[in-house]
């Protein structure tokens, strides 16, 4: 998918140590529902959520289609799984 890149690639782990190349933006979750407003507006924007572990990206996503977003993904166990796979992941 990252090489004909047609989504919004989104870290929602902090730190940000490492993430995966192309990210375009990092954005967590907070108690209050602000994060929402770095989001497009575009309720049908192509979006891929990722994390360390799968989880916060898995709750970003539930919240995003709550939202209203109907193009939403995130990447199944995150970073770890990415890296396991011998993908890269570079430092920030």
């Amino acid at each position: 998918m990252l090489e004909d890149k047609d989504f919004l690639l989104i870290n929602t782990h902090t730190p940000y140590g490492y993430e995966i190349e192309h990210t375009d933006a990092h954005i967590l979750l907070d108690g209050e529902g602000r994060w929402l407003r770095h989001y497009p507006a575009d309720r049908m924007a192509k979006i891929v959520l990722y994390c360390r572990s799968g989880k916060r990206s898995t709750v970003t996503a539930i919240g995003l289609v709550a939202a209203g977003y109907t193009n939403v993904y995130h990447l199944d166990g995150g970073m770890l799984a990415w890296h396991a796979d011998g993908l890269p992941l570079q430092s920030n």
